[in-house]
């Protein structure tokens, strides 16, 4: 190909959309489902949480390090450790087979367990009538770094519970790869006619 477009010029070689899907690895599908309710103080008393997906670990050399009792710990990341005060939890995760090969796409385990776990904080909170980073911080009673990390996002943030009307909050506070990553987005919507 070089010689036949000529000698000093670059080459642009681009995979077409379809090579691409054939040619290419993908981030495993993921379902999660947590179960669970709020005790009589609003603060929860059972956390169930069920994953199921594809391993992206399995059949690598990585496998006998990462790998234990069945467990994949990265199927499992920002599940296992929370720093919530959860009274009662019990996970179960369920690896799935599929021919479709998987590999890393920016995240592994928080990708999917960060949503799922502040998602359902989000809900625990609005049915024991708490504003959300409130019920949050109760929760990181025995994390106090976690605790300032929140309290400084909400700050910057100018967080409060109430928001004008079509205004929303949408908050993530995990730990990709690091000891605390809060994220914080105010979204507005607009009626069209």
């Amino acid at each position: 190909m070089a010689k036949r477009h000529g000698q000093g010029a670059p080459i642009r070689l681009m995979w077409t959309r379809d090579d691409d899907l054939a040619g290419a690895y993908y981030r495993p599908m993921w379902l999660d489902r947590v179960r669970g309710g709020i005790a009589a103080d609003g603060k929860p008393a059972a956390w169930l949480q069920t994953g199921v997906g594809q391993s992206i670990i399995a059949g690598t050399p990585f496998a006998p390090m990462m790998i234990k009792n069945g467990i994949d710990a990265v199927s499992v990341e920002g599940t296992d450790d929370m720093p919530y005060a959860l009274p009662a939890v019990a996970l179960d995760l369920h690896t799935a087979q599929t021919p479709l090969p998987v590999l890393w796409w920016r995240s592994v385990g928080h990708s999917h367990s960060a949503f799922t776990k502040e998602s359902y904080i989000d809900e625990l909170a609005r049915l024991a009538r708490q504003d959300p980073v409130a019920y949050r911080l109760a929760l990181l009673g025995k994390a106090p770094r976690e605790q300032g990390v929140l309290r400084e996002a909400a700050r910057m943030a100018g967080w409060a519970a109430s928001c004008p009307r079509a205004t929303a909050w949408a908050r993530r506070c995990t730990a990709p790869s690091a000891p605390m990553s809060p994220r914080w987005w105010r979204c507005r919507s607009r009626a069209r006619s």
